[in-house]
């Protein structure tokens, strides 16, 4: 039978396929590694995308956590969030410095430092480099030590207290401030992962509304977010914390200030 011209044809073309079979699957696996690395550099590329667009060029930027056993202790409304962070570079403020503000919260002289509350989109770029390979591999929910890396060396967030954010319903917050310190929006924007829904087990969503129209983020995940009213009057619109974001012409700090 193996002399059977007919089998050893057959049996040709059996060999030819499992060759071809064998070097399908080692191109699948190498197209699959190779995905797995071109998705960690987009999102890389992001962030560092997003850094360049928010900062001024040829600025270094670097990031700081706040002590993980302060931070979110403070609580206040997101208009004097606004006011309050801003005023840190004020004379008399607790950065030391000697500036003077603008009506609209701009600096009157330039000390090459600019301290604001975070924005959305800067939360954002946080947080899409956490759910990244550069980033912590659990949710902030299930690690122990809850960073955006993982590690003591990543952006503190508890991942189950809503925090304040520079960011909302276009024509309807921070009546008067300059809007280089805040997001407006009508829709989402390109890095600020408001179209990240579920990432990393995150359990809530909710747009920002003419009732709530200022952003809060992170309780129930880092990706969750919903609106604030801004003020009180009715439940589940209590004051919360918020974080501080410092620009500087020579260091970028993200910082978790101590609110």
């Amino acid at each position: 039978m193996r002399n059977n011209p007919k089998v050893r044809s057959i049996q040709k073309v059996r060999d030819t396929n499992n060759i071809k079979i064998e070097k399908w699957k080692s191109v699948t696996l190498e197209k699959e590694e190779f995905m797995k690395k071109t998705r960690k550099k987009y999102l890389m590329i992001v962030f560092l995308t997003l850094s360049i667009t928010l900062l001024p060029m040829g600025v270094v930027k670097a990031a700081l956590q706040a002590n993980p056993s302060t931070h979110v202790k403070k609580k206040d409304w997101p208009v004097n969030w606004m006011s309050n962070i801003r005023k840190m570079e004020e004379m008399n403020g607790s950065m030391g410095l000697s500036e003077n503000l603008n009506s609209d919260l701009t600096s009157k002289e330039s000390n090459n430092i600019d301290v604001h509350m975070m924005r959305n989109t800067e939360y954002g770029a946080i947080a899409i480099l956490s759910a990244s390979g550069y980033g912590n591999s659990k949710t902030l929910q299930d690690s122990s030590i809850k960073t955006t890396t993982g590690n003591k060396t990543g952006v503190y967030f508890t991942g189950n207290n809503w925090e304040h954010t520079a960011g909302g319903l276009q024509g309807h917050i921070f009546e008067g401030v300059n809007v280089k310190y805040y997001d407006t929006y009508s829709s989402a924007k390109v890095g600020d992962a408001l179209e990240c829904r579920g990432w990393h087990s995150a359990q809530y969503f909710a747009w920002v509304s003419d009732g709530n129209p200022y952003f809060m983020r992170d309780s129930g995940g880092l990706f969750s977010v919903s609106g604030h009213s801004g003020h009180g009057g009715y439940a589940g619109s209590d004051p919360i914390p918020s974080r501080g974001s410092l620009w500087c012409w020579t260091l970028m700090v993200v910082l978790s200030l101590a609110f």
